[in-house]
């Protein structure tokens, strides 16, 4: 997944992650890069400011709802991946304007949006602190969270490579980057038929790659842990669809004829 881009208003986001897999995807939530998070009231009252490490902790007992938002959107609607950037105005610990930033969120679900806006307005927010540290249930802040919503699938081929024909690895990892949601659509349709633990694992396939096109596809079965048929012919299907680069001959010239395998491991994360 891309990485996470900073959302600045008062609060200022890194890039390091905070990874739960409590539900069939994984949920990052950002951390910040300062040790408090700025709290800027463009309303009625005081500004203040909101410790992050104590929003976190108000915020993740909520983290399981929002991704079951999430899972009910992509069964309804599509597959999707993206990040949803929360808005939240507190005073008191209180709530008093809370909800999403579509236009700011690359996660584009409309029904995943209102479904997570009304779990925001639940949370139980630190009290604001005011310049002398010091808690403040006067005062008013305003806080702008990221959450990064991903399909349980890790398709960066750790481990993986090509033999035959020279194939430019880079180029090999962003067909399968590029073509996730396809296999993504395979695992949402096991998830939905209830599959479980069937559709957990590591799928090594063994891709046949001629001039681009893929002759065939199958696994390397005694380093494949997937024990799901089903699941297994769907990315089947969807890898024989797959453009790959063509391979270069010895001049570095593309060579149409050329016959290539590529071994990649997908991983299907559990729930």
């Amino acid at each position: 997944m891309r990485p996470l881009r900073p959302v600045a208003l008062a609060l200022s986001l890194g890039l390091a992650p905070l990874t739960l897999l409590v539900v069939p995807t994984a949920v990052r939530v950002a951390a910040a890069a300062s040790p408090s998070a700025s709290a800027s009231g463009s309303a009625k009252g005081p500004e203040g400011k909101i410790n992050l490490k104590e929003f976190e902790a108000a915020l993740k007992p909520h983290l399981g709802a929002i991704h079951a938002c999430y899972d009910k959107a992509l069964k309804k609607n599509a597959v999707a991946e993206g990040e949803v950037v929360l808005r939240i105005k507190s005073r008191g610990g209180k709530v008093i304007d809370g909800g999403t930033d579509l236009a700011a969120s690359s996660l584009k679900l409309a029904e995943a949006h209102k479904c997570i806006a009304d779990e925001v307005k639940k949370l139980e927010m630190p009290i604001a602190k005011g310049p002398d540290k010091s808690p403040d249930p006067t005062l008013v802040s305003e806080i702008r969270y990221p959450v990064e919503l991903t399909l349980g699938i890790d398709v960066a081929g750790k481990g993986g490579g090509t033999t035959g024909a020279k194939l430019d690895y880079d180029k090999v990892k962003e067909v399968f980057t590029n073509n996730r949601i396809s296999i993504g659509e395979c695992w949402l349709a096991e998830s939905m038929a209830g599959k479980g633990d069937a559709a957990v694992g590591k799928l090594l396939l063994k891709v046949d790659v001629v001039g681009g096109k893929v002759t065939g596809v199958g696994k390397v079965a005694d380093q494949t842990t997937l024990k799901d048929a089903d699941l297994e012919k769907c990315v089947y299907a969807a890898v024989k669809l797959f453009k790959f680069p063509v391979a270069k001959d010895l001049k570095g010239n593309d060579d149409d004829k050329a016959a290539s395998t590529v071994t990649w491991p997908l991983e299907f994360k559990p729930r």
